[in-house]
């Protein structure tokens, strides 16, 4: 899964978050938590080593290199995925800024649970929008207009909103 963006655990004026957020698109990949079937299947492990990203064969100790900016490995929660992600997005949104995440990825690969959650653990979109409404309800000085839209593109055919 590629994601975009992060606000890390330090306290950033708009002026550093927009310096660093609109230096490039953020890559951030989030590794698939296993079955244990589907542990028996696996093609190809991942590492990582600082800001990159190593996709080896298990049985080989090197592989191909790739660049990124977050890395959430299995153990990940929404919730991490949340407040690296859509904690940034929606200090872009109150600075006045769009925010824009893509999630792609190859079919059964975490897509819709990261952005949309379950019951039990709600999603990107809906934490970030929350968080959202709560920050502009907070500054009740302004007159806030929110426009959003998302939409799936999956095999042949688009769902939107």
């Amino acid at each position: 899964n590629s994601f975009c963006t992060l606000l890390g655990a330090k306290a950033r004026t708009m002026a550093d978050l927009r310096a660093e957020t609109f230096d490039h698109v953020k890559i951030a990949v989030r590794e698939k938590p296993l079955s244990d079937a589907e542990r028996g299947k696996v093609q190809v492990m991942l590492r990582s080593d600082q800001d990159k990203l190593v996709a080896f064969y298990p049985e080989s100790t090197e592989g191909l290199v790739y660049n990124y900016d977050y890395f959430f490995p299995e153990e990940a929660t929404q919730i991490d995925v949340f407040q690296t992600i859509g904690a940034e997005m929606v200090e872009l949104v109150m600075g006045g800024y769009s925010a824009t995440c893509i999630a792609c990825g190859p079919s059964n690969a975490g897509k819709t649970h990261t952005v949309f959650g379950s019951n039990q653990e709600p999603g990107l979109i809906q934490m970030t929008t929350k968080e959202l409404f709560q920050r502009i309800e907070a500054q009740s000085e302004y007159n806030v207009s929110v426009r959003m839209a998302y939409w799936e593109m999956s095999a042949d055919a688009i769902n939107d909103a």
